[in-house]
């Protein structure tokens, strides 16, 4: 297919209070903003204003909060708040924000190890029906226990099943998204018949975990098939993206060349165009006026965190034993950059290393954060607060609009991404500053676009009209 220069795709994720849990504590942010309509509202309003192409809404299916008897002592680890405590449901949420944008596309997350895809597929094209055209869905499978007890399970199911459910869940969707042609509608009052039965059909899909007669209720709506993004670190993950998905959410971790490398040919073993499987990773910025500004509220941020110093923390994280060093000592007075050696501070959780995404060194920790801070003066209490308050340590992009948007640019034309999801590090003032200083100079470089041309998701995402995943040879 001919295509137009590859252009940056822009995307925002929705916090009610931004990326870090201390974001809350910082002036100017409300403290009801889940469910406040005006912060979401606002937010994509914002979003918009930056031409941004979609809007992201995560999800979670269990809370982080330890309900405790009355009576019972309370610690203060029991009342912190995280970023798994309060979510608000990401279908309804998204079916509230069509109301009130008009060109941004919007995408909620659904957890296939629970949903039913017949609901699914109805809610999902009703919204996009409702907004133009304007709706995707990103996929996981989740791995939580917690959410499993609240859907009638003692576990959640292990990682061949929740695919193998995930696969099937994804193949009827897309099966009842198909059930009914564009031109189903006669209308002809003259005649009295309204709709074209012979454009409607059937799916009667009958597999291991689903059986579904069909056809959905909900005629096609104005993308067809609705965009698919997914997030997850598994090599059934991968595969899964790389034949059903058009894009991938991925956490930021650093140089994402082989990870990016490795995603689009798998993509290209199913005989996909790469170019139409993006790479999406979320990452948090820091713009202000000036470097130095933009430091500033670096440390604000982090100085905002509340969780007590720890030593252990600290140490298990960057390698090195710093148990009865003064918090005070400053990082380089303490450590050896050169000698660290990986700090396995996930527990082998995590498993971007298999395909390009290494697991963060001490090293690297310690360097984020100095790049964060804008110094090298950088005590073991400033390195703790920031291991608490970035979930999985992802390198901050700190700076103005040139060294922010320069380096936006060599990210994108390396081809390590092919657009960023915005993940700011305190509401409002994350997004707002991102839209008011970086957007202008990204569009001046031309990386971005400066309106909207286009009307849906799909195509403000440039890709193709849809079409049944390919299986590669010999499949």
């Amino acid at each position: 297919m001919t295509r137009d220069r590859r252009q940056l795709k822009l995307g925002y994720s929705a916090w009610p209070y931004g990326r870090h849990i201390s974001s809350w504590r910082l002036p100017g942010v409300p403290t009801d903003n889940e469910f406040n309509p005006r912060h979401y509202r606002a937010s994509i309003q914002a979003a918009e204003r930056g031409i941004f192409d979609i809007y992201f809404i995560g999800s979670q299916l269990s809370t982080g909060v330890e309900p405790v008897a009355p009576g019972e002592p309370v610690s203060d680890r029991q009342t912190w708040i995280n970023e798994t405590m309060i979510k608000p449901d990401g279908l309804t949420l998204a079916a509230y924000l069509a109301g009130v944008s008009d060109r941004i596309g919007i995408v909620a997350t659904i957890n296939s190890s629970y949903a039913n895809p017949y609901d699914t597929a109805r809610e999902a094209a009703t919204i996009d029906h409702f907004s133009g055209g304007r709706f995707g869905i990103n996929v996981v499978m989740g791995r939580s226990d917690a959410a499993a007890r609240n859907y009638s399970m003692d576990q959640h199911l292990d990682n061949e099943q929740r695919f193998d459910r995930g696969v099937e869940w994804t193949e009827a969707i897309i099966e009842l998204w198909g059930s009914w042609d564009p031109d189903w509608r006669i209308a002809d009052k003259a005649s009295g018949r309204f709709v074209d039965p012979t454009k409607v059909r059937r799916i009667d899909h009958k597999g291991r975990y689903f059986s579904i007669e069909g056809p959905s209720n909900v005629p096609a709506s104005p993308q067809g098939r609705l965009p698919i993004i997914h997030a997850g670190t598994s090599e059934r993950s991968f595969d899964y993206g790389a034949k059903y998905c058009d894009a991938r959410y991925t956490p930021f971790d650093g140089d994402q060349k082989a990870y990016y490398d490795d995603q689009k040919a798998r993509a290209s073993a199913y005989g996909r165009d790469p170019d139409d499987y993006l790479m999406l990773p979320g990452v948090t910025f820091y713009p202000a006026e000036t470097v130095a500004e933009a430091q500033a509220v670096f440390r604000r941020v982090q100085d905002a965190a509340f969780k007590p110093y720890d030593a252990k923390r600290v140490g298990v994280t960057i390698g090195v034993d710093v148990e009865g060093v003064d918090p005070g000592a400053k990082v380089g007075d303490v450590v050896d950059l050169a000698e660290i050696q990986i700090a396995d501070r996930r527990g082998g959780n995590w498993e971007f290393h298999g395909a390009g995404l290494s697991l963060a060194t001490g090293a690297q920790v310690i360097e984020r954060a100095f790049h964060g801070y804008g110094t090298t003066d950088v005590t073991l209490a400033d390195l703790d607060r920031f291991i608490t308050n970035g979930p999985l340590l992802q390198p901050p992009v700190v700076g103005d609009a040139t060294s922010i948007a320069e380096w936006v640019e060599e990210q994108f034309e390396e081809r390590r991404l092919d657009g960023v999801v915005v993940m700011p590090p305190y509401m409002p003032w994350g997004l707002d500053a991102f839209v008011d200083i970086v957007v202008p100079e990204l569009q001046r470089r031309g990386l971005t676009k400066t309106e909207y041309t286009t009307a849906t998701l799909r195509e403000h995402l440039g890709l193709p009209s849809p079409s049944e995943p390919p299986k590669p040879a010999g499949v």
